[in-house]
């Protein structure tokens, strides 16, 4: 898919004529972006004099990551742009430069939804379809939940539906999101029971569960039970996952003034994973009513948990948004913890190829 602007750019700074007259402006032309896939692009562009150049990118027109086009002067100039959100609407500034005088251009281009999207691992960092991956994940949903996730920028859907058929939740998201399936499902990757420690379900039962899963990587989540537990047990869970996460939850557990738990929980997490891509769960409200007198998360707290959580180590971010207050609700969030997950959400989406390169 390819998108050609024939385009002249304004020129930012104006050079001084010489004794041969005036120099031709600088300018931006025939801007060209080839979308190769979900998450490649390929932009090429001249200029209507030798120029250095680079090209700003985002997820929205605040940009935020930059790839170089030339190093040396040039007419013609291209960049590759990878690790792209899917099914996304992305901006980009081509800037070009050449003594006193400078041009840009801004446009935007799309990517298309995943098709039969392969995940796997490599080293600490998850891959999908071969390039970097930050997931940003949502626990146990069904089809009539997919859509509100995916408008606050989920981009995995983890853990089986409660009622219906898997499959239901895999035609839901329609190729606009990651979708984690028992093993044996048709899923893009395993998702293991949750919380194994907590609930009588041993290593080699895991291991059992994953003999005919194939080569798709299995996301486990362990208790916080890690930091005070036999270590020797919990590097056996970390041996079966291949993505290993945990639950940590300070402010459900009465701990609001010792948010930095978050982080050296992560510290403390990255150790017991052995070099394997890790990820954190997030608290979104109060789980059950009685937790700790009724207090809830603030949006501010919510995003200072989950870049206490990136900046321990973890290459991927899950939100808890169940509760049972009493009623059970999957995605119970107020109105500002809501629009604060959208915004953390974008920002980590644009700037995602940094966070995990």
């Amino acid at each position: 898919m390819r998108l050609t602007l024939l385009v002249t750019a304004a020129v930012l700074g104006a050079g001084g004529g010489g004794a041969e007259g005036p120099r031709p402006e600088l300018a931006v032309t025939s801007l060209e972006v080839d979308v190769l896939g979900p998450r490649r692009a390929v932009v090429r562009w001249e200029t209507t004099e030798p120029a250095r150049s680079l090209v700003a990118y985002g997820t929205s027109t605040e940009l935020g990551l930059w790839k170089r086009g030339s190093r040396v002067l040039s007419l013609q100039h291209s960049a590759v742009l990878d690790g792209l959100a899917f099914d996304a609407r992305h901006w980009l500034e081509v800037v070009a430069s050449a003594q006193d005088e400078s041009a840009a251009v801004l446009t935007s281009f799309e990517t298309p939804p995943l098709t039969r999207p392969r995940l796997e691992t490599e080293g600490r960092t998850l891959l999908l379809d071969g390039d970097p991956f930050l997931p940003l994940m949502q626990h146990q949903q069904c089809p009539e939940t997919v859509e509100p996730s995916l408008a606050l920028g989920f981009t995995v859907f983890s853990g089986p539906c409660s009622h219906g058929e898997p499959e239901a939740v895999v035609e839901a998201v329609g190729g606009r999101a990651v979708v984690l399936l028992p093993p044996g499902g048709v899923g893009d990757g395993h998702s293991l029971p949750d919380e194994p420690d907590d609930n009588g379900i041993t290593p080699e039962e895991l291991r059992e569960e994953l003999r005919d899963g194939g080569e798709r990587p299995a996301f486990l989540t362990l208790t916080a039970e890690f930091l005070h537990r036999d270590e020797a047990v919990y590097r056996e869970y970390a041996d079966v996952g291949h993505v290993l996460g945990f639950d940590l939850y300070p402010i459900n557990r009465c701990r609001r003034d010792r948010l930095h738990e978050v982080y050296e929980a992560q510290v403390r997490f990255e150790e017991l994973a052995r070099g394997k891509p890790t990820f954190q769960w997030i608290e979104t409200g109060l789980i059950r009513p009685e937790y700790c007198g009724g207090v809830q998360p603030t949006p501010e707290e919510v995003r200072a948990e989950v870049f206490l959580a990136l900046a321990g180590g973890a290459r991927g971010i899950g939100y808890f948004t169940h509760t049972w207050s009493p009623e059970y609700d999957r995605l119970d969030l107020g109105a500002a913890v809501a629009v604060e997950i959208r915004r953390t959400n974008r920002q980590l989406e644009a700037l995602a190829p940094a966070i995990v390169s």
